[in-house]
């Protein structure tokens, strides 16, 4: 099999999380999870905002409607989530995603306040492929 290196800034990094986080949810249907997410996009949710609880009101009311609309497109492709391939496909996504997590916390300068967090806790293999080997390197 070959193997590959990529190097990302964070920013990069950053991208790659998120389309990773949104395809293993997408396909593993965790729609309460992925609402979250899309809700969440453009919307600052600051307690120190002067409009906080309008704002945050106007968020939950997205996350609900976002979420509605996609528990009927699971419903609607029952069949497609019942493909293996695709679940396998989703958690080697996951996979990758969490070992990205997991160098982010070992790189954060708030590595103290995280412990305990998901974010510090050692990847885990959950697919049938082994886990991606991450490699920090200095740069500008």
């Amino acid at each position: 099999m070959n193997k590959y290196r990529i190097t990302l800034n964070d920013e990069q990094v950053n991208a790659v999380m998120e389309a990773l986080n949104l395809r293993f949810r997408i396909d593993l249907c965790q729609d309460s999870d992925l609402s979250e997410i899309l809700a969440h996009k453009n919307i600052d949710l600051n307690p120190e905002l002067p409009e906080h609880q309008r704002i945050f009101d106007r968020y939950i009311e997205r996350r609900n409607i976002i979420s509605n609309i996609i528990k009927a497109i699971f419903d609607m492709t029952k069949v497609y989530w019942e493909d293996n391939n695709r679940n396998q496909r989703a958690m080697q996504c996951e996979d990758i995603w969490q070992v990205l997590r997991y160098q982010l916390y070992l790189d954060s300068p708030y590595k103290k306040e995280l412990e305990g967090t998901t974010m510090s806790y050692k990847p885990m293999r959950i697919s049938d492929q082994e886990l991606p080997v991450i490699e920090k390197v200095d740069g500008d």
